[in-house]
């Protein structure tokens, strides 16, 4: 009960930030980001929204994508430990990149599809997106069982879709 009263406060706090630029939401692995999502979704109170950094949570992939698709102007997204049904990460990757022209800076951190832990092990090898203009992934690896897992990375940067691409391409699921 208490949860779903602070889902309603937070809900009602958002709708009435009209001119909303930044949003950043930590889920604390409850049980409702489906419901709030979805809510979300279904309002235009957000219209002017540049960042969104989501954290902490399970999800759908149809919600993610259902909500995304009326922040389309997105600038910056940070995805932080989100744990997608199974499938999820490489459609979600795909749809980013295909849906979203003015997005300039991505940051992943901690990325399950399923039980699996996304691994992007081609940043390590290769980070650079264009050499021309110097722009590259950021990346921090931690071993794990003996190897070497990309748990956080990030791009800033134009040619989203490139990098955006590369990460479909080098995802492993461990």
């Amino acid at each position: 009960m208490e949860r779903t009263l602070i889902v309603d406060w937070a809900f009602q706090l958002i709708q009435h930030a009209k001119n909303l630029q930044k949003l950043q939401i930590d889920f604390d692995h409850g049980d409702e980001t489906n419901s709030f999502i979805k809510r979300l979704s279904y309002t235009d109170c957000l219209s002017h929204l540049k960042e969104l950094t989501l954290k902490a949570t399970s999800v759908s992939g149809e919600y993610i994508r259902r909500f995304l698709c009326y922040y389309r102007n997105l600038r910056k997204l940070s995805l932080r430990a989100i744990f997608l049904d199974e499938g999820e990460c490489l459609p979600i990757l795909r749809f980013l990149q295909h849906e979203f022209p003015t997005l300039e800076e991505i940051e992943i951190f901690h990325l399950r599809d399923g039980r699996k832990l996304v691994h992007f092990q081609g940043v390590s090898e290769n980070p650079i997106i264009d050499e021309a203009q110097g722009t590259k992934f950021t990346f921090i690896s931690l071993r794990k069982r003996g190897e070497m897992r990309n748990i956080r990375l990030s791009y800033s940067g134009p040619k989203m879709d490139i990098a955006l691409q590369k990460l479909v391409d080098w995802a492993q699921f461990l």
